[in-house]
């Protein structure tokens, strides 16, 4: 087991083509701050590989070349095809095949598509898988330090916040435990609670944020995901979930106190 948390970005060719390098530099920079804060070692690199990835778009299925060691290149029989029901399980087989050791890391592995309708990420849950897609890359590559805070803060709903976020979000349903003891009303319970553990992040003496009330983190920001834990509700930890999204003051990105302390170990 290593001592530390390792994570890897990587960007696809268009992403590569539109904005260059700059969405994995600030994706690795913002992932690098919130370790920081956790006060966890990790090793964040920024792999320099264009990703060829068919799509673009997170959430769609998509009929693509197979991903295999029969055949590890171009050009594929006609008929070694495979239907993939999210970009997510095809950088998941691209990675196994493709990359060589050494161009991987051992905790999460997150890939920056261009486009994408919405903020929208996806990840394997807990130590069941290590891969996460997300979305946006333009919007990440315009993200910038609140360097007088000194924090990994963003205090506002901003595009470069969310685009963000959304890494740090899927980065931490690769870290996160399973729930074993969620409530019954998630229908799939690998992960689900994850997305109730983000406005816990609570300031008594009203902090950076400026009030006493909850802030916005990275796992989630309401409890509307989930209608057994609207407004009155608590998360896993106890906390209370708000399904009100002007409640909360600011947005923050660092791990909820909920969220930290249900990470497991470095793999």
């Amino acid at each position: 087991m290593s001592s530390h948390y390792s994570i890897g970005i990587f960007q696809t060719e268009k992403a590569t083509e539109e904005e260059n390098w700059s969405p994995m530099s600030s994706a690795e920079d913002a992932v690098e701050e919130v370790f920081d804060d956790m006060g966890e070692d990790t090793v964040v690199t920024s792999y320099f590989i264009e990703i060829p990835a068919p799509t673009e778009n997170l959430d769609e299925s998509f009929l693509t070349w197979r991903e295999s060691d029969a055949f590890p290149d171009p050009p594929h029989p006609a008929d070694d095809r495979k239907e993939y029901d999210y970009l997510l399980d095809w950088w998941r087989d691209y990675a196994e095949y493709q990359l060589d050791a050494g161009q991987t890391s051992s905790d999460s592995n997150v890939l920056l598509t261009y486009d994408a309708d919405d903020i929208f990420g996806r990840a394997g849950a807990g130590t069941n898988s290590t891969f996460a897609t997300a979305g946006k890359a333009n919007w990440i590559a315009n993200f910038e330090w609140d360097d007088d805070s000194g924090q990994s803060e963003f205090q506002d709903d901003s595009n470069p916040y969310r685009g963000t976020s959304t890494v740090i979000h899927e980065i931490g349903h690769n870290i996160i435990e399973y729930m074993d003891h969620e409530p019954d009303c998630f229908d799939d319970p690998s992960g689900a609670g994850h997305h109730v553990m983000g406005n816990a992040s609570f300031y008594e003496d009203g902090g950076i944020i400026g009030s006493d009330d909850y802030a916005g983190t990275p796992m989630s920001r309401s409890g509307s995901y989930f209608p057994c834990m609207a407004e009155g509700g608590e998360n896993l930890c106890g906390n209370e979930v708000t399904d009100d999204v002007d409640e909360v003051d600011a947005s923050d990105l660092r791990y909820s106190d909920c969220s930290q302390n249900n990470i497991r170990d470095p793999l």
